[in-house]
């Protein structure tokens, strides 16, 4: 008698979980993983009078319809040019800009719900104007998505933003950095001599970017490993973009001291046949061309700038 209540008991408490379940699920928001509205990219350089885009991208969200948002802009810095409609586009509710507010409003919803991966898709693509010399964020002063959930009922879905930054210089330098040996060029950090806070890094391609003042400047190259490079003086007038030609880092500095003696030999040959997480004597700071193993290719690195001295 006593086993047969208790099973009663438990039937009760199972059918009361399955009743809080059916309360909950239409509140539950459809996203897979984190909603995400943000601009990309999320850093641009641009000097004075140049025309550029920025988008508003969505990621991570999965049966979406509609999107309602603010941006807002330092119109003192940037002149909005347009504005394109990107994938939620069927039924246009609001879609609002001007030259002197500082402010992008777009509400639309489609008919269809869809999915949104970690790639992103555009939902806004801006064309700004750089008007003078500055920096500025793009912030959002409002967002909302709606879509349908796991029961297929309309939900409201707060996203995470993350704001973009817009920085106008008087004019603009790009170039090209390689390291000898690797594929992977990234990581040269490009400054301005004389020049605080200008700088910026290469990208996997060895490409940067750098916003200068109006002047005549020397750029410097600098990575671990590789002798400190200077480019020649460019002659920089307002509202210019420059083009400079690729420049090579040498290796085999594995000190850093700016020149490559004896003292990196005998750091190589210390660390020499080594392998990254294998050896306890493996030293990264010989690892010329990043492969993870200390070998003859390291050794052939250094030995084409042996002697040599950084600028």
């Amino acid at each position: 008698m006593l086993s047969g209540i208790k099973r009663r008991k438990a039937f009760l408490v199972l059918v009361v979980l399955i009743m809080i379940l059916v309360t909950v699920l239409p509140t539950i928001s459809v996203a897979a993983d984190n909603p995400t509205l943000y601009i990309d990219p999320a850093v641009t350089e641009v000097r004075v009078d140049q025309s550029f885009i920025v988008e508003l991208k969505l990621r991570d969200a999965t049966e979406i319809l509609g999107a309602d948002v603010i941006l807002h802009y330092d119109e003192n810095v940037l002149q909005i040019m347009g504005v394109t409609v990107g994938v939620i586009k069927d039924l246009i509710a609001e879609l609002d800009y001007t030259t002197t507010t500082g402010t992008v409003s777009f509400a639309a919803s489609n008919t269809i719900p869809a999915d949104f991966d970690g790639m992103g898709e555009v939902i806004l693509t801006i064309t700004f104007k750089a008007l003078q010399e500055g920096l500025t964020d793009i912030t959002f002063g409002f967002s909302d998505l709606t879509a349908l959930n796991v029961a297929g009922e309309l939900v409201r879905v707060v996203p995470t933003t993350v704001t973009g930054t817009v920085k106008v210089s008087f004019a603009v330098v790009t170039g090209r950095v390689t390291l000898p040996g690797r594929g992977d060029h990234s990581g040269v950090y490009v400054t301005v001599e004389g020049a605080v806070g200008i700088s910026t890094i290469t990208d996997a391609a060895g490409n940067f970017t750098l916003g200068v003042p109006q002047g005549l400047h020397t750029l410097r190259f600098e990575k671990d490993g590789f002798l400190v490079r200077r480019k020649d003086p460019v002659n920089v007038q307002v509202r210019t973009s420059y083009s400079v030609t690729t420049e090579i880092l040498d290796p085999g500095d594995a000190n850093n001291d700016n020149q490559v003696d004896l003292l990196d030999l005998t750091m190589l040959a210390l660390s020499y046949d080594a392998i990254q997480g294998t050896h306890a004597h493996y030293d990264i700071r010989t690892d010329f061309n990043a492969d993870g193993k200390i070998d003859l290719a390291d050794l052939t690195l250094l030995a084409s700038s042996y002697r040599k001295v950084g600028d």
